[in-house]
């Protein structure tokens, strides 16, 4: 499934190549299994909830739904993948091993932005279920990024690091009305 994602043009053994490349730097670097590394970033990543577009009325709003596990997986690969190639280096075998580290250690929160963009701003539609979970992934984004430790918890949701249109915080539970 990842070998499918990173291929490009047909060329299968070239992302063969970019794969054993980056789990080479990856067991450098950390002296672990990089197998597990690997695992452990997309487990990390995998979400529980995606958002999917509704018609209601003659708006269309993004929805939080619940997906599989598979979904999941194909999603995290998805988002891996993408910040990896988003990322400043010298090659995909490089940003990709760089991308998994940082994964592997709990620093990276730019995987999260989308979602948390969708859901945060989007809140007329979050169930109770999903206020939990997103709180708690919230929680662990502030408490792994170690210039945020001495804000208090709110700075997160009022810091326009999320939108730069919006003003303030939506909070879950807050209805909003559409035109």
């Amino acid at each position: 499934m990842l070998v499918n994602r990173i291929l490009k043009h047909g060329k299968k053994s070239l992302a063969y190549q970019i794969i054993y490349r980056a789990v080479k730097k990856i067991q450098q670097k950390t002296e672990t299994n990089p197998l597990s590394v690997l695992r452990q970033a997309i487990r990390g990543v995998t979400p529980d909830i995606a958002v999917k577009a509704r018609r209601v009325g003659g708006s269309t709003h993004q929805v939080p739904i619940s997906i599989g596990s598979t979904q999941g997986k194909a999603l995290a690969i998805r988002w891996l993948l993408g910040a990896s190639r988003k990322r400043p280096g010298r090659n995909m075998a490089f940003r990709f091993s760089s991308e998994l580290n940082e994964n592997f250690i709990l620093d990276s929160t730019r995987i999260f932005m989308k979602a948390f963009h969708l859901l945060l701003f989007h809140g007329s539609f979050i169930f109770p279920e999903c206020i939990l979970i997103f709180c708690l992934i919230l929680l662990l984004m502030i408490d792994s990024t170690s210039d945020q430790k001495d804000r208090p918890w709110f700075y997160f949701i009022y810091s326009n690091k999320f939108s730069n249109e919006h003003n303030g915080p939506i909070f879950p539970m807050e209805r909003r009305t559409y035109n």
